[in-house]
């Protein structure tokens, strides 16, 4: 059976968390949803709600 990993954390900095807040901000502000950008970036909308939400960060260029 597979192991139990306990609650998921998230462990965020106050620069994470700042970053998350202006990404969401700039989006809302383009006029864009989720979905319309995740479209543009070719990416499912749970991509860009991952980043926003903090659960996924940025460790490399996401465009080529």
């Amino acid at each position: 059976s597979p192991r139990s990993r306990g609650p998921l954390k998230k462990l965020h900095s106050a620069d994470q968390r700042t970053f998350c807040a202006v990404m969401r901000e700039t989006r809302t502000k383009a006029g864009l949803t989720q979905h319309d950008l995740a479209k543009r970036l070719k990416r499912p909308q749970s991509f860009v709600a991952k980043y926003e939400g903090g659960e996924r960060r940025l460790g490399r260029p996401l465009l080529p």
